[in-house]
Formats: structure tokens, C-alpha cells, sequence
């Protein structure tokens, strides 16, 4: 269920990651964009989407849960 699941994120999203374990070739391969802190992944999405974008931030991704309020 998981590669669907990541699939369809990636489909609708660009996903950056904030990692300094894994090399920034190794996460392009995985279509993530890399990036070695939180305020570079930020400054990534904000020349993305421009400076008034929502952006989204899961720490520790498979430890989050989603829930709608």
C-alpha cells in the first residue's frame, strides 16, 4: 500500500527532504528533492510556490498520523 500511496504524493507534489544520513543523489533517485536543513527545504518550497505558499511539514513521516478536524 505504501508505494501507491508515495506515488500519488508525487504525482500531485514536489516532496522535499530534509536529510543529512542520506546522499542528495540518493534522494533525486527516490524524485525527492534534497536538502540538508529545514530552512533550506523551506527556501526551496517558498521559490517554488512563491513566499505566500502553504507548506506542509511531517517530521519523522511514518511516525505521523493525519487526522481531519
Amino acid at each position: 500500500m505504501c508505494p501507491q500511496i508515495y506515488a500519488r504524493i508525487l504525482k500531485k507534489h514536489p516532496v522535499i527532504l530534509v536529510t543529512t544520513y542520506l546522499k542528495p543523489e540518493e534522494v533525486r533517485k527516490a524524485n525527492m528533492i534534497p536538502a540538508s536543513t529545514p530552512d533550506e527545504a523551506l527556501e526551496i518550497a517558498y521559490q517554488m510556490k512563491g513566499r505566500d505558499a502553504s507548506v506542509v511539514v511531517i517530521p519523522d513521516g511514518v511516525s505521523v498520523l493525519a487526522v481531519k478536524e
